[in-house]
């Protein structure tokens, strides 16, 4: 049987809590998470800023990743597929 990956604590649990606190409180910021982002979608002038900021910021990443295709770190293929994600 495969061992169990260790996770690191989540930002805010007790390093000493158990494993079943640990997923309570998981499960717990889960939900924080998802009701957030309903509140985002039904807010349309915010989602309308997310989604201009989401798009400048991809625009500069996909900046980053030229320069560093450039020095010849990433491969002209992922480049390729990073530019068509941008588009």
């Amino acid at each position: 049987m495969a061992k169990r990956k260790k996770t690191k604590p989540f930002l805010g649990e007790p390093m000493e809590a158990s494993a079943g606190e640990r997923r309570k409180w998981e499960v717990e910021d889960a939900l924080r998470t998802l009701t957030r982002a309903q509140e985002i979608q039904d807010n349309k002038s915010l989602m309308r800023e997310v989604r201009t900021m989401a798009s400048t910021k991809a625009k500069e990443m996909n900046a980053i990743a030229g320069r560093l295709a450039k020095r010849g770190m990433i491969s002209s293929k992922q480049m390729a597929k990073l530019d068509k994600r941008a588009a």
